[in-house]
């Protein structure tokens, strides 16, 4: 619990994220201009990320969070939080789109 209330955390986190964040509102922003609803773009993301985290479990993948690890963040929890990330991001993207 410790290590979720750390600033650093987070900032580590985001260092892993931000390698899919272009991407991750490249499809928000594509789907919306396609009249997509947010429940399919939910859905489609979820669903990328689980692959995205089966994915890391090939060893030469593996080895690249070996930074992350040293910092006590796990895959799992690394995952979780970068998801969480791009949930917010997409849900308050698409509702700013909304608003225009």
């Amino acid at each position: 619990m410790r290590t979720l209330l750390r600033l650093r955390t987070f900032w580590v986190c985001f260092l892993f994220y931000k390698r899919f964040l272009w991407l991750g509102l490249a499809l928000t922003l594509l789907f919306f201009f396609l009249g997509a609803p947010l429940v399919f773009l939910v859905f489609l993301k979820t669903f990328l990320f689980g692959f995205l985290f089966m994915f890391y479990f090939e060893r030469s993948l593996s080895q690249r969070l070996e930074f992350y690890r040293n910092f006590g963040l796990g895959r799992m929890f690394l995952f979780s939080i970068s998801f969480l990330m791009e949930m917010a991001l997409t849900v308050l993207t698409y509702q700013i789109l909304l608003g225009f």
